[in-house]
């Protein structure tokens, strides 16, 4: 796969050229100092990345900027953009926020934050740099899949160039691994509208450090993993009315999914109207029935992710 190589200023505010290198000469030719880099990235990903607050707010900005399918996302150019947007944002009232900040704007000063991420993801670096570096990596491994969203809005923009046999695997794994297994099963667990099928939906809204005490307490980082029992069925599972999250226990399965995937705590009493309005009204809370898989492929069904919360669904034995 190939990497876009540009200026320092265009790799640190999000704009591309149509220059096109690996990611081996990327490396080859950076003229960052991986050893002096990697403390400074260890700041920033701490606060961006690792953080209760930026983990959760970085989601919040992505769906701002209407990236809501790979909220997750933060190894791209623009997921590093809408962030840091996002965090000068929040730093007038935050200081968790303004710490984000100061953090990205010393890798900043040394080099294009992008092309720094590059550098230190597949530099060699001493043992204990190399340990912080695989805490961070294990968090980035469980947010993977928004690399897919990313890939589809690299090419229909022309900022990446592969080789066809690069590119027909990563297709093939997002067909056969996320979309065309739903497609294949889940529509056979519910043949008609109202037939009503036992689930259980675990789903991944983001990921945290090991508690203290535990073994891999700042040495791994964890999937933070909600699930849920339901009964429900195709009407329910692929209902857009307004009222769904109130009717239907599935889409409060996934509207809790997305409230602590963008950091909000959900209070004991009932919410009387629940809006979330981020960057434009109207596209408050996505639709799910691209989801199930319910849709062909010829008709665009079964996205990957929901506002970048990644689930697996099972039909339990009776």
């Amino acid at each position: 796969m190939s990497l876009v190589r540009t200026s320092g200023h265009q790799l640190a505010h999000g704009a591309y050229t149509e220059k096109q290198q690996a990611t081996s000469n990327v490396l080859k030719h950076s003229n960052i100092d991986a050893v002096e880099i990697a403390p400074l990235m260890n700041d920033w990903l701490q606060h961006a990345l690792a953080g209760a607050y930026g983990a959760s707010a970085r989601h919040r900005f992505m769906i701002g900027a209407m990236a809501g399918s790979r909220a997750a996302a933060f190894a791209s150019g623009m997921a590093i953009v809408h962030a840091r947007r996002g965090f000068l944002t929040d730093a007038y009232v935050c200081d968790e926020a303004r710490a984000a900040v100061d953090a990205y704007e010393r890798v900043l000063a040394v080099a294009p934050p992008l092309e720094a991420l590059i550098v230190w993801s597949f530099a060699d670096l001493p043992p204990a740099l190399a340990a912080r570096r695989t805490y961070f990596l294990s968090g980035l491994e469980w947010l993977a899949r928004c690399g897919f969203a990313l890939l589809n809005r690299l090419i229909r923009q022309r900022r990446l160039i592969m080789d066809r046999a690069t590119f027909m695997r990563l297709i093939a794994f997002l067909n056969a691994d996320i979309c065309q297994s739903r497609r294949n099963i889940i529509p056979g667990w519910c043949p008609e509208d109202d037939t009503r099928v036992r689930l259980v939906v675990v789903s991944c809204v983001n990921v945290v450090d090991f508690a203290r005490g535990h073994p891999k307490h700042q040495l791994e980082l964890a999937p933070l993993l909600t699930a849920c029992f339901v009964e429900t069925s195709k009407k329910e599972m692929v209902s857009t009315a307004s009222d769904r999250f109130y009717k239907y226990p599935i889409h409060q399965h996934f509207l809790y999914c997305l409230l602590t995937h963008i950091g909000c705590c959900v209070p004991d009493a009932e919410l009387p109207q629940v809006r979330l309005q981020f960057g434009e009204a109207c596209r408050s809370i996505r639709p799910m029935h691209h989801n199930w898989g319910f849709e062909t492929a010829e008709a665009g069904g079964s996205a990957g992710s929901w506002y970048g919360i990644h689930s697996s669904v099972v039909a339990p034995p009776d």
